[in-house]
């Protein structure tokens, strides 16, 4: 590292292994499998701040693109 003190090689050949890696990433998904008993029923999803909007945005994700019910529940609930 002497030779790199503020690492912009080190850097350089980290981002420079990006597009392999996202490509190995694509060619083999990662497709969790829930045994049936596992199988998620239902979310309740909550939070504060920002993590409100993003509860939110979860929940709808859920809804929208799984066949999983969810809903967003204040804190205070």
């Amino acid at each position: 590292m002497n030779g790199d003190p503020r690492g912009h090689r080190l850097l350089d050949g980290r981002v420079a292994q990006v597009p392999a890696s996202i490509r190995d990433m694509l060619a083999k998904p990662f497709v969790p499998k829930m045994p049936a008993s596992d199988r998620v029923r239902r979310v309740v999803a909550t939070g504060i701040g920002s993590s409100e909007a993003q509860a939110r945005y979860f929940a709808w994700l859920l809804n929208t693109f799984t066949d999983i019910p969810a809903c967003f529940v204040p804190l205070a609930a």
